[in-house]
């Protein structure tokens, strides 16, 4: 009983506060540099659907869904890539940078290198065997901007 009453009072503290430096503190949150950005997928879409990235940071994709994801880049993206070789996470196909699919419980996917400076759309497709990969039943769409 303690400690919900401390954990109301403390969280009623935090609205004060919040109430108090909201707009400072929703400012500065807008203004810092993005250094790394995680993308997370799921059923609905990704989110955020426009993921900011400071250029040099990582980018991460974590599989929400009841389903196998992959992620699919346009081929034009590799020559904005800082290293020469995406595998053994991505492969080329012929016009597309696509990765490994991506189960719900794995670890997150990440890009293999940065990005330079852009605006990179990508999409998501989501299928039930590796082998329905090419014939998804469904596809996000999302962009990452690297600044």
């Amino acid at each position: 009983m303690k400690r919900s009453g401390i954990v109301r009072i403390a969280g009623a503290m935090g609205v004060a506060v919040a109430c108090t430096f909201g707009v400072a503190a929703i400012a500065a949150a807008d203004s810092h540099d993005r250094k790394d950005v995680e993308i997370e997928i799921d059923d609905d879409g990704v989110r955020p659907a426009v993921a900011k990235v400071a250029e040099g940071g990582t980018v991460a994709f974590d599989n929400d869904s009841e389903s196998l994801a992959a992620v699919a880049f346009p081929i034009s993206i590799t020559k904005s890539l800082e290293c020469k070789d995406a595998r053994p996470q991505w492969q080329t196909e012929s016009e597309a940078l696509v990765s490994m699919p991506l189960q719900g419980d794995a670890p997150d996917l990440t890009l293999p290198c940065a990005l330079k400076k852009g605006e990179y759309p990508f999409k998501v497709r989501l299928f039930d065997t590796v082998d329905n990969m090419d014939n998804p039943r469904r596809t996000l769409e999302g962009k990452l901007v690297v600044e």
